[in-house]
């Protein structure tokens, strides 16, 4: 449908979805079309999408049928650099500045990612993170790449440590990534009931304060 629409090698794709399968088929499409993906969170503020679909100078947009954005403009010329993967706007509400990855790089994060961590097929991986967040991309590729089941927690408890660890429990979750305060809630409640199904828990950001000695963590 991409290629039928215009999309080419080096193009940037817009994806305005809610986490979910249809997200990673997405992703992969525009992937395999040879072009690189723009995630957007559909709750982002109307002025913070039309800026990052303008400034990326992507060529379409994929969103789901209950949402609509206002008509934005097509840049014209081809993106600047080729064989990107994905741009993403990381700088919290101003969506300043973009940040790319060409192929080769991911490609590279994700074989050393599964070789240091060991993954394999017999694990299970989560997903958690926003899709606007960069940690996303480590949250997904590693472990489709490797055939690992990847289960996209539900919006409504990713807030709720409590249950985001019986979710992890009943789902035989192995390996996932939390962001800083997250990570810091979990390891304290894994202090006081023991989680038997994570192997190597990921986390990044702002400072982490690590229980190391009674909680081993990645």
């Amino acid at each position: 449908m991409l290629i039928k629409r215009g999309v080419l090698a080096d193009h940037i794709v817009g994806i305005m979805v809610k986490r979910s399968i249809e997200m990673i088929i997405g992703i992969l499409g525009i992937l395999k079309a040879g072009a690189a993906y723009l995630p957007i969170d559909p709750d982002y503020p109307e002025e913070r999408k039309q800026y990052m679909l303008a400034d990326s100078g992507a060529k379409i947009l994929l969103a789901t049928e209950e949402r609509q954005i206002k008509p934005f403009h097509l840049h014209l010329a081809p993106a600047p650099a080729t064989s990107l993967a994905y741009i993403i706007y990381t700088s919290g509400t101003t969506a300043y500045p973009g940040s790319d990855d060409r192929a080769w790089a991911l490609v590279n994060l994700c074989c050393w990612h599964n070789r240091y961590f060991q993954v394999t097929a017999r694990d299970i991986a989560a997903q958690y993170a926003g899709i606007g967040f960069d940690a996303s991309v480590w949250e997904i590729f590693p472990y489709l790449i490797a055939g690992v089941p990847l289960h996209i927690a539900d919006e409504e408890i990713k807030p709720d440590i409590a249950r985001l660890a019986g979710y992890f429990e009943k789902n035989n979750i192995t390996i996932c990534f939390l962001p800083t305060p997250m990570c810091e809630r979990f390891m304290a409640l894994k202090q006081e009931k023991e989680n038997s199904s994570l192997r190597i828990l990921l986390t990044g950001g702002i400072n982490l304060t690590c229980f190391i000695k009674k909680v081993p963590f990645v």
